[in-house]
């Protein structure tokens, strides 16, 4: 059928094929001559406008990416996307609906539904919808952790994050470190399926591990350095909000540190240590739960000071 995405991925990414040999000709062309102006001028062209250029394509490749959770169905993302190309009101929307349940796509008409009102409900920090909270259409939430002490307790709270693992670069650039941990990057990022954890369990537990946020959903600019400043980590932030409130570690944004934004505890000012950080990286937003250079954990798993 017209409407499912994976028909028109041919089309796109042969225009997406188009478009790259077009820029990297115009940049070749740049270089044919030996003066060293024209070397200069075609470095300056490629750092400021071939690799934003590049980087768009393999944003455009990223969104044509489509995994299925293990019953069939597509993602929430995806499937809200779909819905959402046709306009609001119009008689294709819901005869797309009927045709995704019917094919085993969505769980129901009305889970559809209900998942185009939450994402067309404009958010107060920006002129977005809300984000969508869980990318799975059905969630089985974790109990509240036992307390290790009267005044102290392990914190629960569920997000929809993927953990990627980590290992040490042996063979990196001459600029790199010579053991460089770098996350293993594979379509898996993309899959619904094996996200949505307890962050608890990573906090001042795991090393080698980064929690990813979904970069289709929240995506990062070729400059990372502004990556703070745009209407995405504003959307990222209130998801990160609204999720903690679905459990019992309710967290604040708190600022940003040194290339980071902190997350405390909504009881931090009566002492409550409850905190972890979110990084940026060209791949995504992510919490990041060890520094491997001062072989510390960052983040706290425990609350205090509070019921």
């Amino acid at each position: 059928m017209k409407h499912h995405p994976y028909n028109l991925h041919t089309n796109k990414l042969n225009n997406l094929r188009l478009t790259l040999i077009e820029i990297l000709s115009d940049a070749l062309e740049r270089f044919k001559n030996d003066n060293p102006v024209d070397i200069i001028e075609g470095a300056e062209y490629c750092l400021h406008t071939l690799l934003p250029k590049m980087w768009k394509i393999y944003h455009n490749i990223q969104m044509l990416i489509i995994t299925f959770e293990r019953d069939g169905y597509y993602s929430r993302l995806v499937a809200t996307q779909i819905v959402q190309s046709f306009p609001k009101g119009s008689n294709e929307r819901p005869l797309v609906t009927t045709k995704l349940r019917q094919e085993g796509r969505i769980p129901s008409e009305k889970s559809m539904r209900t998942q185009l009102q939450w994402c067309e409900t404009q958010l107060d920090c920006c002129e977005m919808g809300k984000p969508i909270i869980n990318q799975r259409w059905s969630i089985k939430r974790g109990r509240k952790r036992k307390s290790k002490a009267k005044d102290c307790w392990i914190g629960t709270l569920i997000m929809d994050v993927h953990p990627i693992e980590m290992i040490k670069c042996k063979h990196g650039h001459a600029c790199f470190r010579e053991e460089l941990m770098i996350p293993i990057i594979t379509m898996d990022l993309f899959s619904p399926a094996k996200r949505v954890v307890d962050l608890c369990n990573y906090i001042g537990e795991r090393k080698n591990v980064r929690l990813y946020f979904c970069p289709k959903q929240f995506p990062v600019p070729f400059d990372t350095d502004v990556a703070w400043d745009t209407v995405h980590f504003k959307r990222l932030r209130w998801f990160i909000e609204y999720s903690s409130m679905q459990g019992d570690s309710h967290v604040k944004y708190s600022g940003k540190e040194k290339g980071r934004a902190r997350f405390r505890c909504t009881h931090s000012r009566k002492g409550c240590p409850f905190s972890f950080v979110v990084k940026v990286d060209l791949y995504g937003y992510y919490i990041d739960v060890y520094n491997d250079e001062n072989e510390t954990f960052l983040g706290c798993e425990f609350h205090e000071q509070h019921s």
